[in-house]
């Protein structure tokens, strides 16, 4: 960074210690409403004829703007180098694994047709109220009243979050 000058002869205003002093103290966001604010005031200066006013607000927004390009540039240092972590699509976690294979897991299912019932784990179910449509990859429960995917069933078995969910579904 080096000492701003403008195309007058007028004294150097703001320092390169100025412009890393605007890029510490504001956002991004910020800068440009200081920018905005500055190219307001300016223009106030020129309908005025106020030229000394003129020509501080010509220095203050160059110094803003290389204030945004230094954040910029501070902001980008700061990211990690590592490589960013691989996102797993949740209809790619639902795409491999079966429902029935699943759900017989936590409880015992038999074949009626094309579904499979059961007892359903959720609450204390003495007969099968639990059916699961292998065709949907989908259950409900007419016990509990109760349904959904793999995701909803664990949710409801194992009391946890989506998030928590999905990392024993993709663990497993």
């Amino acid at each position: 960074m080096g000492i701003l000058t403008t195309n007058r002869k007028s004294p150097v205003i703001f320092t390169a210690g100025d412009i890393e002093h605007l890029a510490a103290r504001f956002t991004i966001l910020q800068l440009r409403h200081e920018l905005h604010r500055a190219n307001v005031h300016r223009a106030k200066a020129l309908l005025f004829c106020q030229e000394d006013l003129m020509g501080y607000y010509d220095e203050y927004i160059e110094a803003v703007n290389l204030a945004i390009e230094l954040r910029k540039w501070c902001k980008q240092r700061e990211k990690p180098m590592g490589s960013p972590t691989p996102r797993i699509k949740v209809e790619d976690i639902k795409n491999n694994i079966d429902i029935v294979t699943f759900i017989e897991q936590y409880t015992r299912l038999r074949k009626s047709g094309r579904n499979f019932l059961g007892c359903c784990p959720i609450h204390d179910d003495r007969h099968p109220s639990l059916t699961v449509y292998p065709e949907d990859q989908r259950w409900w429960c007419f016990g509990c009243n109760r349904g959904g995917d793999v995701f909803d069933f664990i949710m409801a078995v194992e009391n946890i979050d989506f998030k928590q969910a999905a990392t024993l579904l993709v663990s497993r």
